[in-house]
């Protein structure tokens, strides 16, 4: 039986997964748990990274969906959530007057300060909103590879956890929202509105909402992560 009342995928009657299986003792107490007949068997199930594969799924997002098809790391994702916070930032300071593109640089320096990476404006000065967003990117997740590069085997357990904590508590907040705009979206049929279409776009806004929120968490913390080598010590 699949649940998720917590948002995260579980199994109940029996909750399997909550038996330990690796040591002696563990396989022991899994032999307690028989399928009701001769014709059924139990199964566990334990996919890997579920909730982001979901989340990529579900958001559409071509550099998630790439990453899984070619079943690379979590710092692909890691970086394709860099990406979104940035391609975010540079779309929020630009404004089009006619045929007129005009980009507010001193604006995306300061956003960008504001998560944790810091470089001049003269990088992105003078640059159209494309030039201005690939060097962004660029700049700023090159400064947090090379700022755990010297100690990346150890990072990259911490950005698996980090990730699925903050999807979780994403995802159950989303999961809240969608459950109080659901009860009260019938009440949209009084101002001459269409519930079902009210509920479909204003679940999509959330949704992108959840997302720009945990790409945020992720980039912030990565970013005022400390790396400490044993020289430094």
């Amino acid at each position: 039986q699949n649940v998720t009342a917590t948002g995260r995928l579980s199994c109940t009657e029996p909750n399997l997964q909550n038996i330990p299986i690796r040591q002696e003792l563990g396989r022991k107490l899994r032999q307690a748990f028989v399928a009701s007949g001769t014709d059924y068997t139990l199964v566990g199930a334990d996919y890997s990274q579920i909730e982001l594969r979901i989340l990529a799924h579900m958001s559409g997002d071509e550099q998630l969906i790439e990453a899984y098809r070619m079943d690379e790391d979590i710092h692909t994702v890691v970086k394709s959530m860099f990406d979104r916070l940035c391609e975010d930032v540079v779309t929020e300071h630009v404004t089009v007057d006619g045929k007129k593109e005009m980009v507010d640089y001193e604006g995306i320096v300061s956003a960008m300060k504001s998560f944790g990476t810091v470089f001049d404006i003269d990088n992105i000065s003078g640059k159209n909103k494309d030039e201005c967003l690939e060097t962004v990117k660029a700049l700023s997740f090159k400064a947090y590879e090379d700022k755990i590069k010297p100690v990346m085997a150890q990072v990259l357990p911490l950005e698996k956890t980090i990730c699925l904590r903050m999807i979780d508590r994403a995802w159950v907040n989303h999961i809240d929202v969608m459950s109080k705009l659901r009860d009260g979206i019938h009440l949209r049929s009084y101002a001459q509105n269409n519930p079902l279409q009210a509920y479909v776009e204003e679940g999509f806004e959330l949704f992108e909402e959840m997302m720009n929120t945990i790409s945020k968490d992720v980039v912030i913390f990565c970013n005022n992560l400390k790396v400490i080598t044993k020289a430094e010590k």
